[in-house]
């Protein structure tokens, strides 16, 4: 659809929001991706922060840094957005992933994740890049437990 309203209310919300407080972090989620191809998605995603930092370059507001994730309630997506949010927020995450580097050295899996079960958002992983696919799986598999757990706890 047509973003170009809602890259003008960003603008709006953002200028206001940091001149509440000038230390706030940005996190901009692209919902509703789920139709587009791989280079559209890219494309927009593109597009949009190229709009948006270029407003606030006209605002001469160039230090506020937005971050921006692709996200669909069809896929994992949504999950792995507001894990990177959450990791950003963990001043120990450094320390996570040396823990869970060590933890895959010493077992010989192939992929450590550090999970909120309820809310499937991973605290932490180790530090190869996360596969959408393991990540998906992972998220299966405590659904299994939590309804295995319901029926026998």
């Amino acid at each position: 659809d047509d973003y170009v309203e809602a890259t003008q209310r960003l603008h709006q919300t953002v200028l206001s929001a940091h001149k509440v407080n000038p230390n706030l972090r940005f996190e901009v989620f692209i919902h509703k991706v789920d139709g587009l191809s791989d280079d559209i998605k890219i494309e927009t995603q593109r597009d949009i922060h190229q709009r948006a930092n270029d407003d606030l370059m006209d605002a001469s507001m160039e230090q506020i840094h937005l971050s921006f994730y692709l996200t669909s309630i069809y896929d994992h997506s949504i999950f792995e957005a507001f894990s990177k949010v959450v990791q950003k927020l963990i001043p120990q995450l450094p320390t996570l992933e040396n823990l869970l580097n060590i933890f895959i050295s010493n077992s010989g899996i192939e992929k450590a994740f550090l999970f909120d079960v309820l809310s499937k958002i991973y605290i932490a992983t180790d530090s190869s890049p996360v596969d959408m696919q393991s990540y998906e799986l992972c998220c299966e598999m405590i659904d299994v437990v939590i309804d295995i757990s319901d029926i026998y706890g």
